[in-house]
């Protein structure tokens, strides 16, 4: 495994003090170790989005468009109890929903017996679209409402009426330190309307 400079150099400076303190080299490779496992134990871990897999059934039918899986979070567990008697962890690592299943879920409805249809398709991409849209819109927040806990740089919306910008345009905005009633304040722009958090690169494939 390759060291950088920076962790070599920390490294080094562990075993100098382990040895200046009267520590042994396995004593001092075995709390080596056990720090790593520590940090590793206590890092934030990366959150990963339940899915509810399509159930094959629905993919034997030449509908297009199907998609593979839905985000979990948009069904409901009790409506997955009202109408499989199972929860939606079990129904997923049994083979998952079917398209009609999956609408059946999501309007609160009881089980529709009929056969899947292109429209049926078309509902439930339509439905998952619009929840992406309402997610990503309840992260803005207005700056009549509040402002960021520190300066930095974030992601807004810019009012065309104050700014040569077209209107409902995101652009990457400093939030910046100024003095308000003879104390300092966080603030945009005027023309800021809204504003979130800039959101994390891609990870590297």
């Amino acid at each position: 495994m390759e060291i950088n400079d920076e962790e070599g150099d920390a490294k080094t400076e562990f075993y100098k003090y382990g040895e200046a303190i009267g520590l042994k080299i396995n004593d001092l490779q075995r709390l080596m170790c056990l720090a790593k496992k520590h940090c590793e134990s206590i890092a934030p871990k990366p959150v990963v989005e339940e899915r509810m897999v399509i159930h094959s059934s629905s993919f034997g039918n030449n509908l297009k468009n199907i998609p593979n899986s839905i985000p979990m979070k948009l069904l409901s567990e009790v409506q997955a109890q009202s109408n499989h008697g199972q929860t939606l962890s079990g129904l997923n690592s049994r083979g998952g929903l079917g398209i009609l299943e999956m609408l059946d879920n999501l309007n609160s409805r009881r089980l529709t017996r009929r056969p899947e249809t292109q429209d049926d398709v078309n509902e439930l991409n339509a439905f998952v679209s619009s929840s992406q849209i309402k997610h990503v819109v309840d992260q803005w927040t207005s700056v009549d409402e509040g402002m960021p806990d520190k300066k930095g740089y974030y992601l807004t919306v810019i009012d065309e009426d104050i700014a040569s910008s077209r209107h409902g345009s995101v652009e990457i905005q400093e939030c910046y330190e100024a003095v308000k009633d003879k104390s300092m304040v966080l603030k945009f722009q005027d023309y800021v309307l809204y504003w979130m958090p800039k959101p994390e690169p891609p990870a590297k494939k």
